[in-house]
């Protein structure tokens, strides 16, 4: 039986036969555990249903749709740029205009039209390349237009845009970009990119990077009405005020973090998804008559239209970065501040931190799905050396852990016994609290945990994972090739390969500059060897990871001429196998 290839088999435990070191993985039910949670939907229209947060049937849209992802620990590859003469940055085409160009003081004399209700509106919701070839014509006529995205973090490493929501003078669109994901780009990546079409967004900061990352879409010509919100010094910036201070609209935003890969979307969060771009040009027609009405008024002559034209500026020319891990992504563990760790426990953190990345790519599962930063700084606490007391600290009953529990006690065992070599590293992080502390105070929530009862009557699929970890090297020069391949670049004799012969060394990563990254985004502090970091507050989780190593059972890999510092090698004997 071939355990690695692309189909996995749906087998039971016990009737894997592993000669090697592997993890045991889960494939459940309708393609992955979910979770239902949220508070109870308010009555709507004379509903009772509760809002599927994280629905448990719904089918993970990676499979069903065949959604390849490149999870890779490489910098993200933004295909769709050329890149300067001397190859070391990438262009954005806002780069040869100016936030001047877009400025449009002409308002006319006569106030704005209403927009119809949305029960007036012509709808149509995009689900197929003749119906989004339909749309791109609709939009080369429009001078402007109204765009929102509907995303998923948990289910996945990088995140999935769900769902785009576009709205003209006239009509309402909502795309689904799951099914139409590889044709998205290709029709609407010029029309974002023409500079004549004005784009209004709320809030762009995340919409103009998943925009990149899934579509290749870079936008030009942005007014964020979130920005306008700010430069006005409204009292709140939320698209729920703004829509309630213009428009007399009480959103309902009930389905703010619902789970939008559920197929098919019920008529209530399609009408949610409207709400957000159907009066956002109307709300932009208003913000602009102020902006210009405010700076008249303005003692210092503040030209505050060209204000928000400038911040939406800034917002358009960030690009996506792609987590990678470091040698010390582990130190910056959200939580990890203040728990006072010892050697032995740091050195936990260290194992199960790698032990998490290596499977949340591979499976494109959210870190916080396959093990909480909650839960991974509870078990280091703890440091159980058997089974059971393990399974007592994770009280939300991942599957991930719970199926590969004897994997991780063999990792916690590992890691005390190579304690010593993380002292420097304790010692470290008690030195600079000021430093972490930036983490702490940022009050993001852990992922949500995963219900008990998914876990039940689920099969398995085999992945291939780490057999031996080698952590805390300082970085070099070496090169491998790539944690995955993209299949495009793979011959058709390796669309079978084992999983450790496609991933069988690892790219070093040499610091990004990041020089785009806004302060209320990510916090930027030193490591323990001074060498830049930023951490994504909102996550909670590293924006850089490093290095690994894919090794036989038993085997050890020495890097020549490299400083080490706290050299970690945790290795199994041949005949070790999880349970």
């Amino acid at each position: 039986m071939n355990l690695y290839s692309n189909k996995y088999q749906r087998v039971s435990p016990l009737s894997i036969e592993i000669e090697n070191p592997k993890l045991i993985s889960m494939e459940p039910n309708q393609g992955g555990f979910e979770l239902v949670s949220g508070k109870k939907k308010k009555k709507s229209d004379g509903s009772n249903e509760r809002v599927p947060f994280h629905a448990s049937t719904i089918t993970r849209p990676q499979e069903f749709f065949n959604i390849f992802v490149d999870n890779s620990n490489r910098p993200f590859g933004h295909v769709w740029l050329g890149k300067s003469e001397d190859g070391t940055r990438f262009i954005h085409p806002l780069e040869n205009l100016s936030e001047v160009d877009f400025v449009d003081i002409n308002i006319g004399d006569s106030e704005p039209d209403k927009p119809l209700p949305i029960e007036a509106t012509p709808f149509k919701l995009v689900e197929d390349v003749r119906e989004l070839k339909d749309l791109a014509t609709t939009l080369q006529r429009a001078n402007e237009f109204a765009v929102d995205l509907e995303h998923n973090y948990y289910r996945s490493f990088q995140g999935l845009t769900c769902l785009m929501q576009i709205s003209t003078r006239t009509e309402d669109f909502a795309v689904d970009t799951l099914k139409l994901r590889v044709h998205i780009g290709p029709y609407l990546r010029d029309l974002f990119k023409d500079p004549s079409k004005k784009k209004v967004m709320h809030g762009a900061d995340l919409d103009i990077l998943w925009l990149q990352r899934d579509f290749g879409i870079y936008v030009c010509n942005l007014f964020d009405t979130g920005q306008a919100s700010k430069v006005l010094k409204f009292k709140r910036n939320t698209l729920e005020y703004l829509l309630q201070h213009f428009c007399e609209v009480f959103a309902n935003k009930e389905y703010q973090k619902a789970d939008w890969r559920q197929r098919p979307l019920p008529n209530e969060m399609l009408k949610y998804a409207r709400e957000d771009t159907h009066y956002l040009l109307h709300i932009y027609d208003l913000m602009r008559r102020k902006l210009i009405s405010e700076s008249i008024k303005s003692v210092l002559g503040d030209d505050l239209l060209l204000e928000v034209y400038k911040s939406s500026y800034d917002i358009c020319m960030k690009l996506y970065e792609k987590e990678i891990l470091s040698d010390t992504s582990y130190l910056h563990i959200y939580g990890l501040h203040g728990a006072d760790f010892d050697a032995h426990q740091l050195a936990i953190v260290s194992g199960l931190y790698q032990w998490r990345d290596a499977v949340a790519r591979h499976e494109d599962e959210s870190t916080g799905y396959i093990m909480p930063n909650k839960t991974l700084l509870k078990i280091a606490k703890q440091m159980p050396l058997s089974k059971e007391k393990l399974l007592q600290l994770d009280e939300s009953k991942h599957p991930y852990v719970e199926h590969n529990v004897g994997y991780l006690v063999s990792i916690i065992r590992s890691s005390v016994l190579n304690a010593a070599a993380f002292e420097s590293a304790t010692h470290e992080l008690k030195m600079r609290p000021t430093e972490l502390a930036t983490m702490e105070q940022m009050q993001y929530p852990q992922p949500l945990p995963v219900q008990s009862s998914s876990r039940r009557n689920t099969q398995l699929k085999p992945v291939a994972l780490l057999a031996d970890i080698t952590t805390n090297l300082r970085k070099s020069s070496t090169t491998g090739t790539g944690y995955m391949e993209r299949k495009e670049n793979r011959g058709k004799d390796d669309e079978h390969l084992p999983f450790s012969k496609l991933s069988s060394g690892f790219q070093d990563y040499h610091h990004l500059t990041n020089e785009k990254r806004e302060p209320d985004q990510f916090a930027r502090y030193s490591d323990v060897r001074k060498q830049t970091r930023f951490v994504d507050i909102q996550e909670g989780k590293n924006i850089k990871k490093g290095l690994k190593f894919l090794l036989s059972p038993g085997e050890t890999r020495e890097r020549t001429n490299v400083p080490v510092v706290n050299k970690v090698k945790i290795s199994f004997p041949s005949n070790w196998k999880p349970n």
